[in-house]
């Protein structure tokens, strides 16, 4: 069996029923190579251009990988925190994690590059958040209080969330969706993704976020899904 899986483009990495990490699909920055081969985890998060991050079983962040213009090797650089992680997610060349403490930290790819819109630099200093979700060129953290923060790029109005309370939420290439808790879904940030005449009107029991897609479940286990289609991850929803 298995603990844990994420997936990115090219590349799955998965934690087995004996808590150790398995990579396969394409090495990416040698993604699948440089996997941990020892210690223990109990989740992880692949994230774009070939990086990963997971948390131990004693809370601490362990990264691999490297992006792919060379900007970030955390192994070389040791950027994780050194405190102890309830939950992370990476995105483009950086991670977010949620403290046991309910504090959020990011780190990763401050080099002013191209991928560097402030996904770092300009996370939320203070607060107690109980969920983070790492895109491309955003992030997004969802307080206990079930008020949403997004920083990162404004193109397109990703990092301006709604005002109001949800339980859930997630943040894709340059934008977001998020469910309250009567199960409805808002969503912001680049249209041509999360179109607000294609978003689901009706309640539904959870919500996942991916790159330029996002699905709902309701109580009978019904997918529905709305967002890029480029490869039929819409059309080809199952009903």
């Amino acid at each position: 069996g298995w603990v844990d899986v994420s997936s990115r483009t090219y590349t799955t990495c998965a934690i087995d029923s004996t808590l150790s990490i398995q990579c396969w699909g394409e090495n990416t920055s040698d993604l699948v190579t440089t996997a941990p081969a020892s210690g223990t985890f109990k989740s992880l998060s692949v994230g774009e251009d070939g990086i990963a991050c997971a948390i131990g079983t004693d809370g601490l962040a362990q990264c691999w990988g490297e992006a792919g213009d060379g900007n970030w090797n955390p192994l070389v650089d040791g950027l994780e925190p050194d405190h102890a992680l309830d939950s992370l997610s990476c995105g483009l060349h950086f991670c977010c994690g949620i403290g046991t403490d309910s504090s959020l930290a990011c780190w990763g790819n401050t080099a002013g590059n191209w991928s560097d819109n402030g996904q770092v630099s300009n996370a939320p200093a203070s607060g107690n958040y109980s969920q983070v979700s790492s895109g491309v060129y955003t992030a997004c953290a969802l307080g206990t209080d079930g008020s949403i923060s997004c920083w990162g790029s404004s193109e397109f109005g990703g990092s301006s969330p709604p005002g109001g309370s949800y339980v859930s939420m997630g943040a894709g290439y340059k934008a977001g969706c998020a469910m309250d808790a009567d199960g409805y879904v808002d969503c912001w940030g680049y249209d041509e993704h999360f179109n607000a005449a294609t978003t689901p009107t009706d309640a539904y029991d959870s919500l996942v976020v991916n790159h330029a897609m996002a699905c709902v479940l309701d109580t009978d286990g019904h997918a529905a899904c709305w967002g890029g289609d480029d490869h039929q991850q819409v059309t080809d929803t199952p009903v």
